[in-house]
């Protein structure tokens, strides 16, 4: 006599949920975006810094005219934006975006040395080095920005890509804020060394997680 009872199916070896498998499997890491995101808020901070620290010192220190840190102002963005459009040629070739990144935060780093205060007797050299040492760091940081930005909506799944690109948004328009009261606060003997430290700071973020930047496989 058949059994009215329904056999339970057999469990098959291997389909049901394995209590060696890791937990977080779901889990992504978030080293490598919060790193990202900190390359965008440093490069946030630093086009709006040397703006607004420009300006002041060239009317409080050089004792210029508000047209001429105007056109000063204007002629540094036109070289830098240049400059910027060269580099970004130059390393589009590139089909790695984190070994890029990591070598615009790295020139970034070497650049902002030229930043620092040399005391240099003439104003001409205080001008020529600093325009010189600005225009290499607002290329490279930028640089260094736009890798960084795609790049972080790369390391998470699919699901995290709008949430992860608004989160870059919003730490280059804090990092805009903070570099415009920085900017103000700032003197002609510490600028340098507090370009230098942001520089650094994303460099070696960059440098120091590096296996940390990678594509996620379901970013899509």
């Amino acid at each position: 006599m058949l059994s009215k009872k329904a056999k339970e199916p057999e469990s098959r070896p291997g389909t049901g949920p394995s209590p060696l498998e890791p937990v977080d499997q779901r889990h992504t890491c978030l080293v490598g975006p919060i790193v990202c995101i900190w390359v965008t808020t440093v490069a946030g901070i630093l086009n709006t810094c040397w703006e607004v620290y420009a300006v002041k010192m060239a009317q409080d220190y050089g004792g210029w005219t508000i047209a001429n840190s105007a056109l000063f102002l204007s002629a540094m963005v036109f070289v830098a934006g240049a400059v910027n459009l060269l580099m970004g040629r130059l390393t589009s070739k590139s089909q790695v975006d984190q070994l890029g990144l990591l070598r615009a935060s790295l020139l970034a780093g070497a650049s902002a040395v030229l930043l620092l205060d040399y005391r240099l007797d003439s104003l001409a050299e205080q001008v020529a080095v600093f325009a010189l040492g600005l225009t290499l760091l607002l290329s490279s940081i930028n640089v260094a920005r736009s890798f960084a930005m795609p790049l972080a909506t790369k390391l998470v799944p699919l699901e995290r890509k709008q949430r992860t690109g608004l989160w870059a948004m919003i730490g280059m328009s804090m990092g805009h804020g903070c570099g415009a009261i920085l900017g103000s606060a700032l003197t002609h003997a510490k600028f340098g060394y507090v370009a230098l430290g942001f520089c650094l700071s994303a460099a070696l973020s960059v440098a120091a997680c590096q296996r940390k930047l990678k594509i996620d496989e379901r970013a899509g």
